[in-house]
């Protein structure tokens, strides 16, 4: 298996620190072939939104996470 992204190690320190809880989403141009199906679960299991290249799913990932956030904040407000 290859060394982990540089996001990845990121991802990794993020969810380390208990005190940050912001949404993690990969947007990259490409992926090596080995990787494509790595990087997506290993993003997911360290506690990442996701990871596209697709500037589409990465609109729609984004609104997601702001209407989750919004939500969430009402409920405790």
């Amino acid at each position: 298996m290859t060394q982990p992204s540089a996001g990845l190690e990121l991802l990794k320190r993020i969810r380390d620190d208990k005190k940050l809880s912001i949404p993690v989403i990969f947007y990259h141009g490409s992926v090596p072939q080995d990787e494509l199906e790595m990087r997506p679960r290993l993003s997911l299991e360290m506690g990442g939104g996701g990871t596209t290249y697709s500037p589409g799913q990465l609109l729609v990932w984004t609104v997601r996470e702001l209407v989750r956030t919004v939500l969430n904040e009402e409920e405790t407000s």
